[in-house]
């Protein structure tokens, strides 16, 4: 099963690995029960480029997510031979990115586990949410989901788990 993992805020690819996670995944990575892909985050560039201009933090957020629902899909079903869309992952801003991911495609994913996440995307967006940042904030995209009859039919056929820890 292929999982596609986002970092943690401001990480690159080698994040999971740096934490331990492919060591604690190890057994089942070897065997072949699971492949990881994992991408590279931009959030310096998007949800933390603050001084920078709203404009420039949206482009590449819409950037980033071109690339992960674009290039990197095809590649994951290509490299991994699954038949099986991937799980998609992270924790903390990762979470974030992941649940993003998800409610935006859900036909692209088998499921998501979101790790200590911030999903109030107001929290790190200056001023109103205006339409082209709705698209990045999961309050809103759940909210349309009255309007995406398939999505939301597909969201409740896949795993979801949200997973917190005890702080704010």
């Amino acid at each position: 099963a292929p999982l596609l993992v986002f970092p943690t805020q401001d990480a690159m690819s080698d994040n999971f690995e740096n934490f331990g996670m492919i060591e604690a995944m190890a057994n089942d990575l070897r065997s072949g029960r699971i492949q990881l892909f994992c991408v590279d985050t931009s959030d310096s560039e998007s949800w933390h480029a603050h001084g920078a201009l709203r404009e420039y933090r949206l482009e590449n957020l819409e950037g980033f997510f071109a690339f992960v629902e674009g290039e990197l899909a095809t590649f994951i079903k290509k490299a991994s031979g699954s038949k099986e869309p991937p799980l998609v992952l992270g924790a903390g801003m990762g979470a974030l990115n992941a649940t993003i991911a998800m409610l935006r495609r859900p036909k692209d994913y088998s499921g998501l586990l979101a790790l200590s996440g911030t999903y109030d995307v107001h929290q790190l967006i200056e001023g109103e949410l205006d339409e082209p940042w709705r698209a990045f904030s999961p309050f809103d995209l759940l909210a349309d989901l009255t309007s995406r009859k398939a999505e939301a039919t597909l969201l409740r056929e896949r795993q979801l788990a949200f997973v917190c820890g005890q702080h704010g």
